[in-house]
């Protein structure tokens, strides 16, 4: 799992160029994959940056952050991002957020990476995708009103169902004993 930003055409329903962002991105160091995808180092870390086709189409190019990082690599990325952006004559997307990113967004797209690394560690079994991404996994997320756990414990859990359990033995007992005439 990676958390994706996408490089689109600034006018909507525009055409989108991915030769303009692509150059930017070699410009700023990116080395093109024998797969035809760019592996672009951002503060030190791979960024994988491919092109997003629809009916044969390039719509976007897909800029896809690995999940291990923390809240200062993806405010990086965003930047370095924001500005390929300008620089290709297009803008940067965020499909978790629904809209265009501006450096005003720092602190949201980093609130939404932690919150999709916590994801991905609890429920894809992506553990190690919290390694630093769990700067936030408390804090950042508390604030959000996501809780410091993100659900109940599996303890928690088990004492429900038991207690479920029981009293639907109560009332299925009472239902049974009701109808014999007892």
């Amino acid at each position: 799992m990676r958390y994706e930003l996408l490089l689109q055409s600034a006018v909507p329903g525009a055409p989108y160029d991915p030769d303009a962002a692509a150059a930017v991105l070699v410009a700023r160091g990116a080395t093109l994959e024998p797969n035809g995808a760019l592996c672009w180092k951002v503060a030190g870390e791979r960024v994988d940056v491919r092109s997003l086709k629809e009916g044969g189409q390039v719509v976007a190019t897909e800029v896809l952050i690995p999940l291990g990082g923390d809240g200062v690599f993806v405010k990086e990325v965003l930047e370095q991002g924001l500005a390929v952006a300008a620089e290709a004559g297009c803008h940067l997307f965020d499909p978790q957020l629904m809209r265009a990113l501006t450096p005003a967004d720092a602190e949201p797209v980093a609130l939404q990476y932690a919150r999709t690394a916590k994801y991905a560690a609890e429920m894809a079994g992506a553990s190690d995708v919290l390694g630093s991404a769990g700067y936030a996994g408390s804090d950042a997320l508390s604030a959000g009103g996501y809780g410091a756990t993100g659900g109940m414990s599996g303890q928690a859990k088990l004492f429900l169902a038991i207690a479920v359990l029981v009293a639907l033995y109560l009332v299925v007992s009472g239902l049974g004993s009701a109808l014999s005439g007892e």
